[in-house]
């Protein structure tokens, strides 16, 4: 089951990250920009892997704490696309402080240590 979760989280990184890459080319399907559907596709798949993985830690105030960082950083992700989709420029601002906050929080989550 772990190895189908990992899956969102590759889908949803890989297509926010193409979204933000193509979205200057203005390909549009069913007259949505193609990077809209991108962003959001990659929005749901991130917030299908985040609900999906609870965080183990045993104190619980650190857990609240990366909890509402993981709402913030998934909310952005689609803030920044309905930026997109309003054409609005500052969804890269957006995009720019979710990708932050994404890389705050894998930082700070304690990694699991196996022994062999």
């Amino acid at each position: 089951m772990k190895k189908y979760k990992s899956i969102f989280l590759y889908v949803g990184y890989i297509a926010v990250l193409l979204s933000a890459i193509f979205y200057p080319n203005h390909h549009t399907f069913a007259f949505v920009p193609t990077a809209v559907v991108g962003m959001g596709i990659g929005a749901l798949c991130l917030l299908i892997y985040r609900l999906a993985t609870p965080i183990e830690i045993e104190d619980t105030l650190r857990i609240k704490r990366f909890q509402i960082q993981i709402v913030i950083s998934t909310l952005l992700y689609f803030g920044t696309a309905y930026l997109m989709y309003i054409k609005d420029h500052r969804w890269l601002i957006s995009l720019l402080v979710a990708a932050i906050i994404d890389i705050v929080i894998a930082y700070r989550i304690p990694s699991k240590k196996t022994n062999n």
